[in-house]
C-alpha cells in the first residue's frame, strides 16, 4: 500500500465495512463487498449472508448425498 492512500494519522482514506469479529477484534473489508458468511450473534460458527453463501452450503450438502449413495450402491 502506497503512502498516498492514507490519512495522516495512517488510516486509509478509502471507507471499509464491518465484516465480523475474530478474538474480539474487528476485522475490516476494504473493498465494499459483503462477506458470504457471518459470525453468529449468539453461539459458535458462521451462517449465510448472501446467496452465494447458500449456494456453498446447498453444493456441500449435494456432493455429500452423492459420495454417501454412491458408497452403499458399492462404487467405491
Amino acid at each position: 500500500m502506497s503512502q498516498d492512500s492514507q490519512e495522516p494519522d495512517g488510516r486509509p482514506d478509502y471507507p471499509v465495512e464491518h465484516v465480523g469479529h475474530l478474538a474480539g477484534q474487528e476485522e475490516q473489508q476494504p473493498t465494499g463487498k459483503k462477506p458470504w458468511f457471518a459470525p453468529n450473534s449468539g453461539g459458535v460458527g458462521y451462517h449465510p449472508q448472501t446467496w452465494q453463501g447458500v449456494l456453498i452450503i446447498v453444493l456441500i450438502v449435494v456432493v455429500v448425498t452423492l459420495f454417501i449413495a454412491a458408497v452403499k450402491k458399492g462404487w467405491f
